[in-house]
């Protein structure tokens, strides 16, 4: 096992939902070692589209978050996940006054495109977006878990957010055209990482209409082509949902919860969702259900 001084092993900083072990595991991604940390010169801001979280330099600020000591291959899933981000150094300080400082890597969004995202925003008159109470629940447990400053944790905690939907609210994707037709596991794949996407909510196949300049863009291409309710349920994590750790613990609630996140971003980024087909598994196939993440999720979902 790695002790911590590989020269595979880095340091990455996370501030957002990643300073959460439960949205870490779901990505595949357990550190070596995870310890709450001090970033003096930067400032935390929900900033982005959907109002996600962002990094940006303040010499008068002072943020917390957790420095996890991860491989490179580990950082790699991250970063692919994270494709709107690019990455900077940042160099922490550990609670421990007598603990060495941390280099580590930090996702952040240069100024220049948070500009290009409001600017799209301001375009559809909303002059800012708020983040979810879900993505400020996810935020203050993980802060919790790893035992960050209390004061810091409050100020997640009063942030200003969207209310959850209760369920009964939930969005839904508008009915398929009379006679839309049924796409096997096959063709739904030959769409990975193409625009416009198509992806499958459950066993709704869908398109998301945009070109490559939109701000979503990025994250359409990789959903593209696969059981995207997996990988949704699986990475943005809502701790009110019952557990998952893999396709086979799928249940009506999560499809539900999958679909009304996937309406929400549609309208929220201002892109067209339509319901294209049904999806059917490919006749006779007795395989795991499909790449880009989603194994066996066409047979998980069947029943759901």
């Amino acid at each position: 096992m790695a002790d911590g001084n590989s020269s595979d092993l880095i340091w990455y900083f996370g501030y957002g939902s990643m300073v959460n072990p439960t949205s870490l595991r779901r990505r595949g991604v357990v550190p070596v070692r995870s310890l709450p940390v001090r970033l003096p010169g930067f400032d935390l801001r929900f900033e982005m589209g959907w109002g996600m979280a962002n990094i940006t330099e303040d010499a008068a600020s002072e943020m917390h978050g957790v420095a996890h000591l991860v491989t490179q291959k580990m950082f790699d899933v991250l970063a692919h996940i994270e494709s709107v981000y690019t990455y900077t150094l940042v160099h922490c300080l550990p609670y421990d006054p007598a603990a060495p400082p941390i280099t580590a890597r930090a996702f952040i969004v240069p100024p220049a495109e948070i500009e290009a995202q409001q600017t799209h925003l301001q375009a559809k008159g909303v002059a800012s977006q708020l983040p979810s109470e879900r993505y400020i629940r996810i935020i203050v447990e993980g802060l919790e878990h790893y035992g960050a400053a209390p004061a810091w944790i409050e100020r997640i905690r009063t942030q200003r957010c969207n209310p959850t939907r209760p369920r009964r609210d939930w969005l839904r994707i508008p009915p398929a055209a009379p006679g839309a037709g049924r796409m096997t596991l096959a063709e739904l794949e030959q769409h990975q990482g193409k625009l416009p996407a198509v992806y499958a909510i459950g066993r709704k196949v869908v398109r998301a209409d945009m070109g490559e300049g939109h701000p979503f863009a990025p994250i359409a291409k990789v959903l593209s082509g696969t059981q995207a309710c997996v990988g949704m349920v699986m990475n943005l994590y809502e701790p009110l949902l019952p557990p998952v750790e893999g396709p086979g613990d799928l249940q009506p609630v999560h499809v539900e919860w999958a679909e009304d996140q996937a309406v929400e971003t549609a309208e929220r980024f201002d892109f067209p969702l339509a319901h294209i087909a049904y999806l059917g598994a490919d006749e006779g196939d007795a395989g795991d259900g499909g790449s880009g993440g989603s194994g066996g999720s066409s047979h998980a979902l069947a029943a759901v």
